[in-house]
């Protein structure tokens, strides 16, 4: 009885010294330039601004992968695509975590699947950012950027002040984007953008439109071309 009562504590010990190492590796990754997340926007009751800075205003249940492939499962993750930023919860408080640490992050929404990279598009010199993947093939890979612009109200000028007329504005912003043998093109949703990306391959790409039920404004509509795409393309 002693030795199960012995064995019993051992194992409650390591799991909690399995928790408490997993809340302080999570810790790890709080940006430590971004404090007082409350203050970011004007806290709790009216808003000066029209719209939202997320992605999605809900917090969600999702996953993180560092680029040391530690793995935080079933964390609360907000994404914030006016500046790029991945909010997750400890406790009540909201914390910033640092881009460069995270590799990729991926949670499930209104019956979709969210999965995003943080990635480089292009070699030009754009800075990393998270772009969602649609499908990454070996030859063909599809990515959907998010963005925010912040449109600034109008203001008065009562001959003392300037006074606030109409509230700034948020604004979504969407790109897709193609992955072609390594080189990255902005695209659209129409068909005519895959006819220009192959244009010795648009006789089989109609054929596979009037055979197939694909609508390329849908996530599993690109998915199912870019499968097609990425077998075509040698």
């Amino acid at each position: 009885m002693k030795y199960l009562i012995t064995l019993c504590s051992i194992i409650l010990l390591l799991s909690n010294l399995e928790l408490r190492s997993q809340a302080l590796r999570i810790l790890d990754l709080i940006d430590p330039n971004q404090q007082n997340t409350a203050l970011m926007y004007g806290g709790e009751g009216e808003v000066n601004y029209i719209g939202s800075p997320f992605f999605i205003e809900d917090w969600v249940i999702g996953n993180v992968k560092t680029n040391t492939g530690t793995e935080f499962k079933n964390i609360r993750l907000k994404y914030e695509s006016y500046r790029n930023y991945l909010f997750t919860k400890k406790e009540e408080e909201s914390i910033v975590i640092t881009n460069d640490l995270i590799e990729t992050f991926s949670f499930d929404y209104d019956g979709e699947t969210y999965n995003f990279k943080n990635m480089q598009l292009s070699e030009s010199g754009d800075r990393k950012s998270f772009v969602r993947v649609i499908y990454e093939g070996e030859r063909v890979s599809i990515y959907q950027a998010f963005s925010k612009k912040l449109l600034q109200g109008g203001t008065i000028d009562n001959g003392y002040t300037s006074v606030k007329k109409t509230k700034d504005k948020f604004i979504d912003v969407e790109k897709l984007y193609a992955k072609i043998n390594g080189e990255v093109k902005e695209i659209g949703t129409s068909k005519k953008y895959f006819y220009e990306l192959f244009p010795q391959k648009e006789n089989e790409i109609k054929t596979f439109f009037k055979t197939n039920d694909v609508n390329t404004k849908e996530t599993k509509g690109l998915v199912k071309l870019a499968t097609y795409l990425d077998d075509l393309v040698e």
